[in-house]
Formats: C-alpha cells, sequence, structure tokens
C-alpha cells in the first residue's frame, strides 16, 4: 500500500543518479526505491548516503543531506557516554539505564541521525515537519515497510539509548542539574514530553514539532517503535504516550512486543539513518 508505481519518477530519478552512480547502479536504486517521502528518497553507495529530492521548479536535485531536520547522535566510541557512567544512580530505573547504556557502548556504533520530527503523513507521503498529526495505528510489519521503501530503517535498542544518553548529556549541558537530568529521562518524563500529566496537557495528539527538547521534539506523546530484539522473539516499543502519566512510561521505558501484525495506536516508527 505504501509503494509507488509512477514509472516516470522512478526514470527521473535514475537520471540524477546516474551522474553520480553510473548507468547500471542508478537503475537499480530508482526501480527499488521509488519517490514516496515528500519528494525525497534516500539512497547509498560506497558508504556515503544522499538524498534526492525535487525542487520549487519539479527539478530533482541531489544533496549529502536530507531536507527534513535532523540530529547527530555520536556512535558508542563518544567520550559522553563514559562520562555518563561514572553517575551514581539513586534510583532502579537509573541504574537499568546504565547497563543498558553499558552494554550499548560495548558495541561498535556508528555516528547516526535522528529526525526532530516524529513522523507523519501528507497525501500518501512520509514526512517529519511539523504541524502534523503523528501517524500512527500501523502495525510493526507495516512500519518496517514504510522503512524499506525510503531507505530507512527502525533504530535498535542500542541505538535509542544511545540517543537517551546524548538527551542526558544535552540536558545537563542547557543547565539543567545532574540529578534532574537523569530523572527527567529514567524515572519521570513529564517536562520532556506530552503525557497526561504533563504542562498543558491536550488528552490527545499534540501536532510534530512539539515541546522541543535540546533541538529534538515529540519525545513523548507517542511511542516509540524500535526494530527486532537481537536475543528475543519480539520488538522494542519505548517511551510513553499522551495517554499514559510520565513516571510509569519514562523516556527510558523498554517493553518487548510480540505483535507484529497488530495496529499500534499510540506508536510511531522511530527511524535512524
Amino acid at each position: 500500500m505504501f509503494k509507488a508505481t509512477v514509472m516516470n519518477a522512478v526514470q527521473g530519478i535514475q537520471k540524477v543518479l546516474e551522474k553520480y552512480l553510473g548507468n547500471r547502479k542508478a537503475a537499480k536504486d530508482a526501480i527499488e526505491l521509488p519517490v514516496i517521502m515528500q519528494g525525497e528518497t534516500q539512497h547509498s553507495h560506497n558508504g556515503e548516503v544522499f538524498f534526492v529530492h525535487k525542487d520549487e521548479a519539479g527539478n530533482l536535485v541531489l544533496t549529502m543531506k536530507s531536507l527534513f531536520e535532523t540530529i547527530k547522535i555520536p556512535g558508542s566510541d563518544s567520550p559522553i557516554y563514559s562520562e555518563l557512567l561514572k553517575h551514581h544512580p539513586t534510583t532502579f530505573k537509573d541504574k537499568r539505564f546504565i547497563d543498558n547504556l553499558k552494554e550499548a557502548i560495548s558495541k561498535p556504533i556508528k555516528d547516526f541521525e535522528v529526525f526532530a520530527n516524529d513522523p507523519s503523513m501528507d497525501n500518501g507521503k512520509l514526512q517529519f515537519v511539523p504541524g502534523f498529526k503523528p501517524v500512527v495505528g500501523c502495525s510493526y510489519n507495516e512500519w518496517e515497510e514504510i522503512a524499506e521503501v525510503n531507505g530507512l530503517r527502525l533504530g535498535t535498542k542500542d541505538e535509542y539509548i544511545l540517543f537517551l544518553g546524548w538527551l542526558i548529556t544535552g540536558l545537563i549541558n542547557e543547565g539543567w542539574s545532574e540529578a534532574d537530568a537523569w530523572n527527567a529521562v529514567c524515572t519521570n518524563s513529564k517536562e520532556l514530553g506530552h503525557y497526561y500529566d504533563s504542562a498543558n496537557a491536550k488528552y490527545y495528539f499534540e501536532p510534530t514539532g512539539s515541546r522541543r527538547i535540546v533541538g529534538k521534539c515529540d519525545l513523548a506523546n507517542t511511542r516509540k517503535i524500535l526494530a527486532k530484539a537481537e536475543n528475543y522473539d519480539g520488538f522494542w516499543v519505548a517511551g510513553g504516550d499522551y495517554k499514559s502519566d510520565g513516571s510509569s512510561f519514562p523516556l527510558a521505558d523498554l517493553n518487548l512486543c510480540r505483535n507484529y501484525v497488530g495496529h499500534i495506536g499510540l506508536g510511531v516508527g522511530w527511524f535512524v539513518f
């Protein structure tokens, strides 16, 4: 249902890619990655990521950065994470996060990027812009399909933990105390996202682009659907939503779900690249 079949769009992408990849590789990528992301598709070649989109005149343009606002998260070898391990946990949730962080930084995870806004749809096209209802109600299998046709992927549990480590560091750099930053991410996140007990709660979905914290919006409001678990039959669902409270489902909360086909009405895919 998410796949585009308009051949002139595929041929247009191919012409742009030919200048960069050569005819054979361009033809393959143009067919496998159709136009669906608001006029933008992501491609990779020799380890480099680039994007093709339409400009205002309708011409296809190749760029090395997405049109959508993104945030770069340092890989597992960054010193910001080893600095976080110096924290003395005061709660079980703090300790659980530290254990997850130790596991994440033990793996060779490269720098990656996350979108500043939750995903939404406009005329069937995936986008990451402010002012829209987040696109909820898809099953895990559907989110994997959406990721595939847009040249994206669902982030892993370890990448999500590194993202939260980056967030704690960002809060401290913006003047939060160490204790308050850890508490907000691991124990009670009502000050960081949209929960029913947050200030100015709407008791319904807030539009994407809401409650910007350290450059990242939509930290709660919707749960985040991550990739399949490495050692379990299931996938991870992180954080909370506007119907939950910030202490029961803080950002660091992770739950294993095994229903790949059931619709997840309060969750969105957490995409990385």
